[in-house]
């Protein structure tokens, strides 16, 4: 899988959103089509969900909708990474001595407090923690950002 840069992934943004707005929805479909096509390939429950849909996707709203509980019943067969099974992730977070520590050693774990009913459980590996410290990084001040030009 591909590693994510926060700044790469910044200077693309930038490039992206000055540049005409055919090169972002251009963008928007490239990256739906790869997380589609990644979710085919490694993902048992995504191959079956998407199993009818056409090889490209042109609007997110083709693909169908999937629940909490749906994910959470399913949550061998949803996962990417072979190594992961409910079981040890919940065992995991049973023991208080692995408070903060990665599970398996690169996925960081959290769940929901199921208030609406399904509690959830997520994982999170470096490639996520770039993307959501680029998101913040953009929304709260990138002054750099909103220049005309990059110097």
């Amino acid at each position: 899988m591909t590693s994510f840069n926060p700044i790469s992934i910044m200077l693309d943004a930038h490039r992206l959103t000055r540049g005409a707005p055919e090169l972002l929805a251009v963008r928007q479909r490239e990256r739906l089509n790869d997380l589609v096509s990644f979710a085919r390939i490694h993902s048992r429950f995504y191959a079956e969900k998407y199993r009818g849909l056409p090889e490209t996707i042109n609007d997110v709203r083709q693909l169908p909708p999937v629940t909490k509980p749906e994910l959470m019943e399913h949550f061998d067969e949803v996962v990417t990474d072979p190594a992961l099974h409910k079981a040890g992730v919940q065992e995991h977070l049973a023991g208080l001595e692995n408070l903060g520590k990665p599970y398996l050693g690169k996925y960081m774990v959290w769940t929901t407090s199921g208030t609406t009913g399904a509690p959830g459980i997520f994982l999170e590996d470096k490639n996520w923690d770039a993307v959501i410290m680029t998101v913040n990084v953009l929304r709260i001040g990138g002054e750099w950002y909103n220049r005309d030009v990059i110097e």
